[in-house]
């Protein structure tokens, strides 16, 4: 994809913070010959060694030469070259790129150097991002989020060592954001010695600490992590109790089954989700006696919590208990149940109890198993569905009060939209049933010898129609906002009304037409940036469902697929948000991608 400039908002912001003592650290950083083993720890000779350092010098210079031509051209034309540093592994490019942090000015120059030295991932390649690069990133809202990305490795055991041991340096500490990147970054490497320095920051760190190096444990699913965690349930600072709750839950087996049955009965709502989700995991015999209760919970995401245990549960026992709750939950919850209901029976009635009640009537007591189907065959059941609801958006039903439209404006949406053929239902074919049809113009002449050009529809023409649609059909009073993304993000609340106050546009006849404005201002160019519209989106307190509208896979902040789904999971375990995803024509790849995301978070995948 074409790549475009990024802009304040989102993207890249400039500055000029610690140019001028670059040049002292970089001599200071640079003591052994990078290339003495592979990026995965295996030891070479001194010919191989000789050899490779020959072959990325050579590469190095090649690049360099290119470097040196694109000098004139605008930064973010120039990132692409800097990032391809990161395949000459040689003393050389150290040397080059830590000096380079100094003579470059543009943060997104320097990301690009930073991921360039973490793909060598050496030990000196480690010491220039962290004392030399961290400084810059951290003065930088997108820069720090990349200082973990360009520390994600693989690393030198060597640089993975310097790390755990120098990484939580001052400068890291004093802020929140980097401490906790830092922190995340270092609970990835593969080094053992990651472990004890993580616990140890457990046991003397402030309440904010404590949550940050909890969040960093409980990927590990240790038990010794478990054991350090127990103390903590019992916090008086909640964040730290729910932080240890996490942790806790995410060790496999029936230990700590008693924890979880207490936190049911927590006053903190996010305990007794975590509590929810943790005895659906265990498929205790008492699931439903146990959580039906918090069906009429206060807290909506403890309502979730109890729908999608019994849906991943299943049996006869719970069809009752979830249609009749239809008629008191919020419209968010509604529509899990009704998506719940659906999967476990084959039925798609819809949020309506009363059709659902005649339909048990018919058949309580039928041997049936009710277990949830996959989610390819839901989704087929959804995009075949034509009574579902009143307000529709590529054939996903759209009920909650509190919505976040985000749709992809990256180059590739300026192709040609080219469905194919609705010949499904003639040949008995179900695959390609229920998808958007767009007819082509017709190519009419004018005149003699003149003819008149074809009226190109687009992928961003396709989606702009159906948000413009969908946002007429909403009411009044309902909350939303709409994201563009490309290599940026743009928000329109932030955008429009106020980039500080994070609360959803309550839709009027007022903002009606600015929202319609902003949707038809929409132009395709850049790439695409997935794992910045999704956090953009999380931010906002009162969103509880998302419509993800992209034709392909993240080429911007995020880019490893289960990457991506792993940082999703670790923003929406608590908020427990409803991602539902939309595709044009996707790869396998893509669209495994958004499948997963869609049915990790209580969503639908639908293509067009």
């Amino acid at each position: 994809m074409r790549r475009v400039r990024p802009t304040t908002r989102g993207g890249f912001l400039h500055g000029r913070l610690w140019s001028s003592l670059l040049g002292a650290f970089a001599v200071l950083l640079l003591e052994v010959p990078a290339p003495l083993q592979g990026a995965q720890g295996a030891p070479k000779g001194k010919e191989e060694i000789a050899e490779a350092e020959a072959e990325a010098e050579q590469l190095f210079d090649g690049i360099l030469e290119q470097f040196e031509k694109e000098k004139k051209l605008q930064p973010y034309e120039r990132m692409p070259t800097v990032e391809k540093f990161g395949t000459a592994r040689c003393k050389k490019t150290v040397e080059f790129l830590i000096e380079l942090y100094g003579k470059e000015e543009n943060s997104g120059l320097r990301v690009a150097i930073s991921h360039a030295l973490g793909k060598i991932g050496t030990l000196e390649a480690v010491k220039g991002i962290v004392t030399v690069g961290a400084p810059l990133l951290l003065a930088d809202p997108v820069g720090v989020e990349e200082l973990g990305t360009s520390l994600r490795g693989p690393l030198d055991p060597a640089a993975e060592e310097w790390l755990i041991k120098n990484g939580l340096s001052p400068e890291i500490r004093k802020d929140p954001r980097g401490f906790d990147i830092m922190l995340k970054a270092m609970s990835k490497l593969k080094s053992k010695n990651r472990i004890p320095l993580l616990l140890t920051e457990l046991k003397k760190g402030s309440a904010g600490v404590q949550i940050a190096v909890l969040e960093a444990l409980r990927p590990l699913v240790e038990e010794r992590v478990a054991q350090a965690a127990i103390p903590l349930l019992g916090s008086t600072d909640v964040g730290v109790q729910v932080a240890a709750y996490d942790v806790v839950a995410a060790l496999p087996g029936a230990k700590y089954r008693r924890y979880f049955v207490s936190g049911l009965k927590s006053p903190q709502w996010e305990v007794r989700a975590l509590s929810v989700d943790a005895i659906a995991k265990l498929n205790d015999k008492e699931t439903v006696k146990l959580v039906a209760p918090l069906l009429n919970d206060k807290d909506k995401r403890v309502q979730i919590s109890v729908v999608q245990a019994f849906l991943v549960r299943g049996g006869s026992d719970v069809i009752e208990p979830l249609f009749k709750a239809l008629d008191t939950v919020d419209p968010r919850v509604q529509d899990d149940i009704a998506d719940a209901l659906a999967r476990l029976t084959g039925k798609n009635l819809g949020p309506f109890s009363a059709q659902w009640e005649s339909w048990w009537i018919q058949n309580k007591g039928k041997a049936e198993n009710y277990k949830a189907m996959s989610a390819e065959a839901f989704a087929k059941i959804k995009e075949e569905d034509k009574n579902q609801a009143k307000t529709v958006y590529f054939g996903l039903r759209v009920l909650s009060n509190n919505i976040g439209f985000l749709f992809d404006t990256s180059e590739s949406m300026d192709e040609e939209y080219t469905p194919k053929a609705p010949t499904a239902e003639k040949q008995g074919d179900d695959k390609d049933r229920g998808k958007t049809v767009v007819e082509k113009p017709v190519d009419k002449t004018k005149g003699k010898g003149k003819t008149k050009k074809k009226k190109v529809t687009t992928k961003l023409d396709i989606a702009k129609k159906e948000l413009t649609s969908v946002v007429k059909a909403l009411k009044d009073g309902q909350n939303i906002d709409i994201f563009r993304f490309d290599s940026r993000v743009t928000d329109f609340v932030a955008q429009a009304l106020d980039p500080e106050k994070k609360s959803l546009a309550k839709l009027s006849p007022q903002i009606r037409p600015q929202i319609n404005a902003f949707i038809q201002a929409s132009t395709a160019g850049g790439l695409t940036n997935l794992s910045g519209v999704l956090k953009a989106a999380m931010e906002y307190p009162n969103i509880d469902t998302i419509y993800l509208l992209s034709d392909g896979a993240p080429t911007m902040g995020i880019t490893d697929h289960q990457e991506l789904l792993n940082e999703v999971d670790r923003l929406n375990r608590r908020l427990k948000i409803k991602i539902n995803t939309i595709s044009f024509d996707p790869k396998p790849e893509e669209r495994r991608l958004l499948q997963t995301l869609s049915e990790r978070n209580f969503g639908v995948y639908v293509e067009r």
